[in-house]
Order: C-alpha cells, then sequence, then structure tokens
C-alpha cells in the first residue's frame, strides 16, 4: 500500500491533516500500521492494534464530521504495555501476566480516546518497569532506531523507540525512578514526567505506587503541553491524584522565558558521567545564559545519594506491590503442584525474571522486622530531606538544570546491567521521584557516532507551566544555534 500523504509526526501536522476534507482516520491507521510492519526489527511493539483502532478511528471521524475535534483526534498515540486497556492483553514484559486481559481502561486511556486519539499498539517493556533495559522483558530486548547495533536504555524502550522511529508522533509510559527519561535520552525524543499526583494512576500496574508517573513522549515541547493538558486533572479513580486545579500549559509555551533563573547544582555536575554529557549541559548553560537567563549555582548535598535511597524504597513497595502475582488470583499459576505452599513458590519463580526476583527480595529484607528502621526508614528520612533539598532550590530558580543520562545507549550484546548498575544508572533522575518533581528530557545533540545525547530540566511541584515555557524556549534557543552555525 502507497499513500500520496506522509504518516503526520507531530501533532500540529496531524491537526492540519484533520483541518482538510479529505481527513480519513481510517487511513492513519493504516499508513501507520503499514508503517510499523516494516520496522518491525526494533521490537517496538509487542501487541499491535486490532479492530479497535478502526473503531476509534471511526470515532475520530465523526469527531471531525461535527466540528468537534481536537489537536488529538486521528493522531496515533502507543501505549506501554504497563498501561491497561479493556482490549487486547496487558502483560508489562512479564510471563507472570502471560495473557492477562484487563476489563477496563486507564484513566489516561480513556481521556486520549475521548479527544478522538488512535490508541495504536502496546509496547515494550522492562519487566513490570523493573530494571533499566528490556533485556530481561518476555517478549525479548528493543533495538535502538537511532543505531540498531544498540538497545534503548531505559525501562519504556517500546514507546521511546516507536516515537523515536517517527511510527507514531507521541506515546505513554510510566517513569519510576527515571527509566522512562532515559529512554527518551537514548532515541532523541522529549519525555515530560509530571509531578506526582497531576496525571492519574489509575489503571497503571504499580511498581513503586509513591513513584510512579504517566509519563508523555512526542518530539516537541507543543505535542508534550497538549497531551499534557488533556489527560492530566483530578482522578477521584486515584487515591494519590492531586486535587489542585489543572492548569493548562500549551500558552506558556508563548510567554517570553528569556528572563528564567537556571539552577545548577554542583553536585550533580560533580557525579561520574561521560565528556560529552557534560558538555551537553555546558553547552545548554553557556546557551541560557547568551539568551538573557540567569545561571544560579545551587546546592543539592544529598545527589550522590539518592538513586540508592529511591532503589531501597521503590523495592520495599515493589515487594508489597507484587505480593499479588501469586498464582492464585492474578499471575500464572503452576502446574503439578500439591501445596499452597508449592503453588506459590512455583508460580513466582516461573513467572518473574532475576530482576523482578531480585527487586522482591531486596525489597522484603529492607521491611523485614530486624532491618526496618535501618533500612526502610532511614531512607524515608534522606528521602524527606531530599524534599527540603529542592523546595530551598526552588525558592530562588525557577528551573534546574542537568544531565539527563549519564552515558548514551548500550550495545546490542551488552551484558545485563547487575542490580546495583541500574539504580546508579538513575543517579541523574531518582531526585525528581524521591521529591515527586516535573521534568523534562530534552535532546541536546549526538556524540561522534551518532547516538544521541540529552540534557534535562526540573521545576517545582504542579509548576510545569513554567518547566515546559522553559522547555520549549531553550529547544527554540538550540535550534536557531545549529541553524546559525549551519
Amino acid at each position: 500500500m502507497t499513500t500520496a500523504n506522509p504518516m503526520p509526526y507531530t501533532l500540529a501536522q496531524s491537526a492540519g491533516r484533520v483541518d482538510k476534507e479529505a481527513f480519513d482516520a481510517n487511513q492513519i491507521a493504516k499508513e501507520t500500521i503499514e508503517r510499523a510492519h516494516k520496522k518491525h526489527a526494533l521490537n517496538a511493539f509487542v501487541s499491535p492494534p486490532g479492530d479497535e483502532i478502526f473503531e476509534q478511528a471511526a470515532h475520530a471521524n465523526a469527531l471531525r464530521a461535527h466540528k468537534n475535534h481536537t489537536p488529538l483526534t486521528g493522531a496515533p498515540i502507543a501505549v506501554a504495555d504497563n498501561i491497561v486497556t479493556s482490549w487486547g492483553e496487558t502483560e508489562a514484559g512479564s510471563a507472570m501476566l502471560h495473557g492477562y486481559a484487563s476489563p477496563f481502561n486507564a484513566t489516561v486511556i480513556d481521556r486520549l480516546l475521548e479527544a478522538g486519539a488512535l490508541i495504536f499498539g502496546k509496547t515494550n517493556v522492562a519487566e513490570l518497569g523493573v530494571g533499566i533495559t528490556t533485556q530481561a522483558s518476555h517478549h525479548g530486548v528493543t533495538r535502538n532506531p537511532v543505531c540498531l547495533s544498540h538497545i534503548v536504555g531505559g525501562t519504556a524502550a517500546g514507546s521511546a523507540a516507536a516515537v523515536g522511529s517517527y511510527l507514531v508522533p507521541a506515546a505513554l509510559a510510566v517513569d519510576t525512578l527515571g527509566g522512562a527519561r532515559i529512554a527518551a535520552a537514548h532515541t532523541s525524543i522529549v519525555a515530560l514526567r509530571p509531578t506526582y499526583g497531576a496525571i492519574s494512576r489509575y489503571g497503571v500496574l504499580a511498581y513503586a505506587s509513591s513513584m510512579d508517573a504517566v509519563t508523555i513522549f512526542a518530539h516537541d515541547i507543543p505535542d508534550i503541553a497538549t497531551i499534557y493538558d488533556r489527560i492530566s486533572g483530578h482522578d477521584p479513580k486515584d487515591g494519590t491524584s492531586t486535587p489542585a486545579p489543572r492548569v493548562d500549559t500549551v500558552p506558556a509555551l508563548d510567554t517570553p522565558s528569556k528572563k528564567l533563573r537556571v539552577g545548577v547544582a554542583k553536585e550533580l555536575l560533580a557525579l561520574p558521567m561521560s565528556d560529552l554529557s557534560k558538555r551537553a549541559v555546558e553547552h545548554a548553560i553557556d546557551l541560557m545564559r547568551e539568551q538573557g537567563c540567569e545561571i544560579i549555582e545551587v546546592s543539592l548535598p544529598t545527589a550522590d545519594r539518592m538513586s540508592q535511597i529511591a532503589s531501597i524504597i521503590a523495592s520495599a513497595e515493589a515487594s508489597t506491590n507484587f505480593a499479588r502475582y501469586d498464582g492464585v488470583r492474578f499471575g500464572h499459576r503452576a502446574k503439578d503442584v500439591h501445596s499452597i505452599e508449592a503453588l506459590y513458590e512455583q508460580s513466582r519463580a516461573e513467572g518473574f525474571g532475576p530482576d523482578v526476583i531480585h527487586t522482591i527480595l531486596l525489597g522484603t529484607y529492607a521491611m523485614y522486622r530486624d532491618n526496618y528502621q535501618t533500612h526502610f526508614q532511614r531512607a524515608q528520612r534522606v528521602r524527606h530531606r531530599v524534599a527540603l533539598e529542592y523546595k530551598r532550590i526552588f525558592e530562588n530558580v525557577d528551573v534546574l538544570l542537568g544531565p539527563a543520562a549519564a552515558e548514551t545507549a548500550p550495545t546490542a550484546d551488552c551484558l545485563p546491567p547487575t542490580p546495583q548498575q541500574a539504580a546508579w544508572a538513575m543517579r541523574f533522575t531518582a531526585g525528581e521521584a524521591l521529591a515527586g518533581l516535573p521534568a523534562v528530557t530534552l535532546p541536546a545533540g549526538c556524540c561522534p557516532d551518532g547516538l544521541p545525547i540529552a540534557i534535562q530540566l526540573t521545576a517545582d511541584r504542579h509548576n510545569e507551566a513554567t518547566l515546559l515555557g522553559a522547555a520549549h524556549a531553550l529547544q527554540q534557543w538550540q535550534s536557531s544555534n545549529e541553524e546559525g552555525k549551519s
């Protein structure tokens, strides 16, 4: 099948097609399916769309016919396989959930459907969101669209690869300790982790309940803002959903950002990272200073401990959340067992991969009676200190600038990281998870072999408008700077 009009890469281009008389969401769905088939080697999708996408396309066409369309109408949006849908299967990369079919949609899915979006398949994730690559996923590893000899690091590799390869203009994923943002950094796309509670987690398979956040992937900030404005807001089904009034962020993109106060934490920049990653941050500092921003050095004393603290707390919460997968009501059930104890043991041994097993063991150890005060409670005290440090920082700055990932994407033949290596890999992203802060990952060029490098902007809680406005301005300044060099 060939088409005269190429698949739109951004929501703005998609909206342009909706405004044309020849708009047909069915055609967009067919084009996207064709493109996905051609790029199956990426292993981005674990569950391609079925007939439901054409039902969604009919709804999008009806919205267009009645002039009720939105910027999301007819736009294909991929969804990570740990966000439930009422069709297909949700397996979260785990043999434990093989064949699981949810009876309901996650809130974010319903809100996208109401806007006329096309939910385009489910994407590969690290098993149950644990780890730092998809090497332990039940569905295999996801290749990097920038270079197939590399993989996508991070937990939300499939969504990042789907957007990074221009299969879809946007995608949803789940960020816990920073795995989704690292996936975006490795595929040269933009990602927004919102304030904890700003986007409903209802229908998200829980890993660490106090840190999980639905994250948005796209190619530019306007698309991120458009989706955020549509899916954010209080949800009575989610007990952790913030009751604060929702603030539209799209209007903030046109607000001048040249007088921004930009914080740079000396302790973050002192952590080990590649020279290219450090240079990308320094270049962003110089560029923002040239545009009139005030660069302020700030202090984040707990920077070198945040990833370890986040890992302990996440493991403790996971050991509780994953307890439901026991082969009795939920999850894979072992055969030929003759006692309830054997059923639990064998079902979990067969259903869970090594990363999940290690996480459960670490969490159980941290929560054990003799270790509770020295491990879990101490980690929670440090978490409180991290939140206070960020609070003091944002009394004097608008956004905080730093690296998004210490290294570029790993090679396809690399050994799976140990749990300690996985935790350490998220040293630049764990702080936002601990403090519940919004953060944006932005592409910042490439290294000599073409692999992407990224930076990160962070803002105070519920300050997505300022964050996205600053990120949009920085993207424009980066673009103008590149054009000036060419």
